[in-house]
């Protein structure tokens, strides 16, 4: 497990999207052909999401709370 730890928390939801929009990539949601990720009171990373390179037709979005 790798754990990493931000220098503050205002680069949380820019470092969350990066994750989100890296790992959309990985092979078992390519053989799905769609991506699904549920989002926890995650406006902030909403919006950094949407600075990222996501084929949106492809992407299943629950935002949960």
């Amino acid at each position: 497990m790798k754990i990493d730890v931000p220098p503050n928390s205002d680069v949380v939801p820019q470092e969350a999207a990066k994750f989100i929009a890296a790992r959309r990539h990985g092979t078992q949601f390519l053989r799905r052909g769609r991506f699904s990720f549920a989002v926890s009171g995650g406006w902030l990373v909403l919006r950094a999401l949407a600075g990222e390179n996501i084929p949106w037709n492809e992407l299943h979005l629950m935002h949960v709370d």
